[in-house]
């Protein structure tokens, strides 16, 4: 049987440095997931006001109905 109590301080300092990268990794991943819905979120309210306008007041921005989603989506792949 091998004795792992006694273990140096580089090997638990190693163990905790992965333990971490790991951790950190797993956060980073969900912070990406909630600014990705974010941004979902703040495109589909932007369809919305713009659905809710009438014909002459998407004229007066330059575009026409059919072309809302087009436009949004496309302004946030541009940025």
């Amino acid at each position: 049987m091998v004795d792992i109590s006694h273990k140096s301080n580089a090997e638990s300092n190693g163990v905790f440095s992965a333990v971490v990268g790991v951790v950190s990794g797993a956060l980073r991943s969900i912070d990406k997931v909630l600014i990705s819905q974010g941004a979902a979120n703040a495109r589909m309210r932007k369809v919305e006001r713009l659905n809710a306008k009438s014909d002459d007041e998407l004229a007066m921005l330059g575009l026409h109905h059919e072309d809302i989603i087009r436009t949004v989506f496309s302004d946030y792949v541009d940025s």
